[in-house]
């Protein structure tokens, strides 16, 4: 059965690498002259290979957070607090 503690991990790990995927993607988008946006279309392959790499790498981790998600007994609830705490977490309290 997997526990929050051991599903943040992963969630964290598989939007780490999306965050990775989007931020190349903006990269390459934004190599165009005079400001103007290059389309995936006009990539080159190297850039289309390099994509492809980190849109693999966040496809597993986010299968790899699934698939532990499925053995936890609350599959709803244990996403539902895991995304939470990767993507809203609470502000941490101030010292005294």
């Amino acid at each position: 059965m997997a526990d929050i503690d051991s599903l943040i991990p992963l969630e964290q790990a598989a939007h780490a690498a999306h965050q990775d995927l989007i931020n190349l993607q903006e990269r390459f988008a934004s190599q165009g002259e005079e400001g103007v946006r290059v389309p995936p279309g006009e990539w080159s392959e190297e850039q289309h290979a390099e994509c492809d790499q980190l849109l693999r790498v966040w496809r597993e981790r986010a299968e790899a957070f699934h698939a532990a998600l499925r053995e936890s007994d609350d599959r709803l609830g244990a996403e539902k607090a895991v995304k939470k705490a990767v993507h809203h977490p609470e502000p941490a309290a101030e010292a005294a």
